[in-house]
Parts: C-alpha cells; structure tokens; sequence
C-alpha cells in the first residue's frame, strides 16, 4: 500500500458555524507532516475551506492534484483514512498543546479543533455524554 504525503496550493476560507459537541461524519483525506494534525472533510457542514492539494506518492512524485471543500484539521495520532464519526471542540491555543513549527511545511490555512473523541462504525452513545462536557 502506498503511503500519500499531501502538499497545499490553495484554500478558500468559509466563516460558518461548526456543530460542536455533537456527532459529525467526516472522512479523512490526509495529514499534516510534522504538525501531527489530521486532515478531515466534513461534507455535511458548510465549515471548512477548500483545499487543492498535491498527491504524492513515497517516492516523492506527485500522481495526482485532489480539491477537498469543508476541510478541518485536528492535532491528532495518525486516524486511519476513511470515514469516521467524531465529536469535537474548539481549540484552545492557550490551553491545548502546541503546534510543532516546521519552517519548511507551510500548514493548510483550514480551522483547527479538538476531536474529543471518534469511531469508524457511527455515532456511539458515549459520544452525546462525552462531548456535552467537552465544549
């Protein structure tokens, strides 16, 4: 299986409201080297910005140029790629972790929160109980 490195060319930003605290469907569609965050479209939702990203594959060749609208990042361990069900919060710069500085990888100008919790089946029950505390 190969391994896909993203690289960003361009974002257009949205100002919407994202439904913190409550279950969202989301798909993974990459990761943020050295930054340690998570790429996630989240379809359903118009929060996010659009993003044109460069596919690489572990050779170092681009293969392909992908457009993901409704993006969102998350500092998170690799989640695998694919569909996930996810509550998350705001970020919180002051209190949350900080973000690794890479001078050489410019980040995905795309909003950034805190997934409290996530499946890859659906919504669980925990989810509701959890992310009510979390906001």
């Amino acid at each position: 299986m190969e391994f896909y490195y993203l690289a960003a060319f361009g974002c257009e930003k949205k100002e919407n409201d994202f439904p913190y605290g409550t279950c969202v469907k989301g798909v993974v569609v990459g990761y943020e080297q050295c930054y340690n965050n998570v790429l996630i479209q989240v379809g359903d939702y118009n929060f996010g910005n659009k993003v044109t990203v460069s596919v690489i594959n572990d050779q170092g060749h681009t293969v392909d140029y992908v457009e993901y609208e409704n993006v969102i990042k998350a500092p998170a361990n690799r989640i695998p790629d694919g569909l996930i069900y996810f509550i998350a919060r705001k970020y919180k710069p002051d209190t949350d972790d900080s973000i690794v500085l890479c001078p050489q990888i410019i980040p995905y100008d795309v909003p950034l929160v805190v997934i409290t919790d996530y499946s890859q089946t659906q919504c669980q029950q925990r989810f509701h109980q959890r992310g009510a505390m979390e906001n």
